[in-house]
């Protein structure tokens, strides 16, 4: 029930002790401060920590049990969490000392990881939605992405240097990595593998142990990757082309 630290240069560990008892912390990001925000999954709450002060502060969340797990902060200084159980997307203003909450269109779709892009729009998995999830706050408006392998358990993500969206699609039967290009569409979920209203966007997926990234974006993917760690150092320094549903990629 702690954070930790650990700094390369004195090569040490430090930690700070949460306040509230078995919060089980879960998620983990940096405000351009450098304050360190949490999630306090089984406290339902989120936390600051300063870390020269060592000093922690512990923030309530609007929703009652909400089980609140990823977090990010957006180039504002806004936190934004997910919540699990409340189907929700959470945001605090430290500015203005205020919590927002946002309903996730999908019933019980479990929302877990969580990515911001450079246009601060919330990218997310929905777990049993079996969709990656999209919140561009300045309209307020939600965009939902169905995953072309059913039932895939999408958990963590990342977004690229590049824009590219990074997926894990955790279900044993799926095993998969799925990417997504930026500007282009996700494939639907359809039997005959065709798109939506003839549109030519597609949705890239890849085995786990094959490609797991674009060569300059490896150290992006480690991070939400732990299937076989290994695989990623044997990408180092190599390309590939790869050829999925007629469409080429090369990395």
């Amino acid at each position: 029930n702690k954070i930790g630290r650990f700094s390369v240069s004195a090569v040490s560990f430090r930690e700070y002790t949460i306040s509230t008892p078995n919060s089980k912390p879960a998620g983990i990001a940096i405000d351009q401060k450098n304050n360190v925000w949490f999630t306090m999954a089984d406290a339902n709450k989120i936390g600051m920590l300063e870390p020269q002060a060592g000093k922690i502060t512990e923030y309530n969340i609007l929703t009652p049990t909400a089980n609140p797990f990823d977090i990010a902060v957006d180039s504002k200084g806004n936190i934004w969490f997910t919540e699990l159980s409340a189907n929700k997307l959470g945001m605090y203003s430290p500015e203005m000392k205020r919590f927002d909450e946002a309903v996730v269109p999908t019933t019980s779709s479990v929302p877990l990881g969580l990515a911001i892009d450079k246009y601060d729009r919330i990218w997310f998995t929905e777990n049993r939605g079996n969709k990656i999830g999209l919140f561009d706050p300045a309209s307020a408006v939600f965009k939902e992405h169905d995953i072309p392998t059913i039932q895939s358990q999408p958990i963590g993500i990342t977004i690229s240097l590049s824009g590219d969206i990074w997926f894990v699609e955790a279900e044993r039967e799926a095993n998969k990595i799925g990417f997504k290009r930026r500007g282009e569409q996700f494939r639907v979920n359809n039997p005959d593998k065709s798109t939506a209203n003839g549109d030519a966007g597609r949705e890239l997926e890849i085995r786990v142990g094959e490609i797991l990234a674009e060569k300059k974006n490896l150290g992006l993917i480690t991070d939400f990757v732990r299937h076989e760690p290994h695989s990623i150092e044997d990408l180092e320094g190599k390309d590939f082309t790869v050829t999925f549903q007629d469409q080429t990629v090369s990395f």
